[in-house]
């Protein structure tokens, strides 16, 4: 699913697979996923239609690098996880993230 809401200033994509929320800035916003990170994950759940505490989610940064975002439905941290290889980042972050979904 793709962005260019009036809510977010970033332009954006993301997929979800079983409890991994995954970001991608397109790099047509005004502003960058990591600086509209907030209204980014609102929007994400607007769309999903609930919330997405719980869930592990990453980002793709402009550098090519992912990283890990925490998510309590109101602050937001950041975690490096040093990897440019969707498939190793999505370890790295399963493996530092305890599963936190029911089911």
């Amino acid at each position: 699913m793709a962005s260019d809401s009036p809510n977010t200033r970033s332009a954006f994509t993301y997929s979800l697979e079983l409890d991994v929320i995954k970001i991608q800035d397109l790099n047509t916003g005004t502003k960058r996923v990591a600086d509209d990170i907030k209204n980014v994950l609102c929007e994400i759940e607007s769309w999903h239609q609930g919330p997405i505490i719980g869930y592990r989610i990453m980002y793709l940064e402009s550098n090519g690098r992912w990283t890990g975002v925490d998510w309590d439905g109101k602050s937001v941290g950041f975690s490096a996880l040093g990897e440019t290889d969707e498939s190793a980042a999505t370890k790295k972050l399963i493996a530092i993230r305890p599963r936190m979904l029911s089911g």
